[in-house]
C-alpha cells in the first residue's frame, strides 16, 4: 500500500484535527518523467455549520499536488482515524 509506506516515513501525517492521505504512482508527468503524486489533507474545521467546506489545491513542485479539504463534517472521521490516518469502515 503506497499510503501506508508513505505514512511510516512521515510522522506528521496525523494530529488531533487533521489527517493526510498520500496517493502515488499516478500518470507519468511530462515535465519530470516521474509519476504524479497527491497529498490529500483532511482537516476538522471548527464551525457550527456542518455543511461548510473549504477546498484548495496547490502544486508545490511540478506534478506534486496538495489537495486540502476543511470541514466540520470531517471531525468525527478524523477523531476515529488510526495511526496511519485510515478511517474505520464503520462509525
Amino acid at each position: 500500500m503506497v499510503h501506508r509506506d508513505w505514512a511510516k516515513k512521515n510522522p506528521n501525517r496525523k494530529s488531533d484535527d487533521y489527517v493526510t492521505h498520500y496517493y502515488g504512482n499516478g500518470e507519468i508527468c511530462d515535465l519530470t518523467g516521474m509519476a504524479r503524486t497527491v497529498q490529500v489533507k483532511l482537516r476538522c474545521k471548527k464551525s457550527n455549520h456542518l455543511q461548510e467546506v473549504s477546498i484548495y489545491l496547490v502544486e508545490p513542485n511540478p506534478c506534486q499536488y496538495i489537495l486540502g479539504v476543511d470541514s466540520p463534517i470531517l471531525c468525527p472521521l478524523i477523531k476515529n482515524a488510526d495511526e496511519d490516518g485510515i478511517f474505520p469502515t464503520t462509525l
